[in-house]
């Protein structure tokens, strides 16, 4: 899975580095042979991409040095914030790069310091009203 993270990097999200604007990779391994994950941050938000099960996940977070973070927002939660749905699921697909590629310049806005207490608070419920479209009963 390691390989198909870096395949991913190389081929759909290298705008990310030739822009120069996220210069920061780092990579993770779990202790199985297919879990791992790649974050590709700069100073206001972080990108993870991560194999769970022989899927590739991608989100995203607020990036801060000073104080744990736990918010973790799928990509679907994020294309939906911009009205752009994509896929319910966060699961990797090139879309995905195209959207955030497009729109980098209005996420970076809305992780900024001062927008992202809103910015959170929006995202929160879109998890929500997310969660009660796909499970109803729920």
């Amino acid at each position: 899975m390691f390989i198909q993270l870096f395949k991913i990097i190389e081929t759909d999200l290298s705008f990310l580095f030739t822009s120069k604007r996220f210069k920061t990779l780092q990579v993770d391994f779990s202790n199985s042979d297919i879990d791992c994950s790649c974050v590709i941050y700069n100073d206001i938000v972080s990108l993870y991409l991560s194999s769970e099960n022989k899927q590739v996940f991608l989100g995203l977070k607020k990036t801060v040095t000073s104080e744990y973070n736990p918010d973790y927002f799928g990509i679907s939660v994020i294309s939906e914030y911009f009205n752009e749905i994509i896929s319910e699921s966060s699961e990797y697909q090139s879309e995905y790069a195209d959207f955030l590629e497009r729109k980098l310049n209005e996420i970076l806005i809305i992780f900024d310091n001062e927008n992202y207490p809103q910015t959170r608070q929006n995202l929160k419920q879109i998890e929500v009203n997310k969660a009660k479209r796909l499970y109803p009963s729920w």
